[in-house]
């Protein structure tokens, strides 16, 4: 996971600033596209940042009982 720290984060009126940022990558995009978040937020794309706890929502958080 890419780490670059803008301080701002791709979702629209995101007020989280004190936190680590990630960059999205091709296999987090994936992971992305798979959670079907792509429907909720079809603005994020390849090389966009988001904050630590976005990334985790919509890439990290998976289930994986499926």
């Amino acid at each position: 996971m890419k780490t670059k720290n803008f301080r701002l984060c791709s979702i629209t009126n995101c007020i989280n600033t004190n936190v680590r940022f990630c960059v999205i990558t091709e296999f987090a995009y994936e992971k992305y596209y798979k959670n079907k978040m792509l429907q909720a937020y079809p603005y994020i794309k390849i090389e966009k940042q988001l904050c630590y706890l976005h990334y985790y929502k919509l890439v990290e958080n998976v289930n994986y009982n499926q």
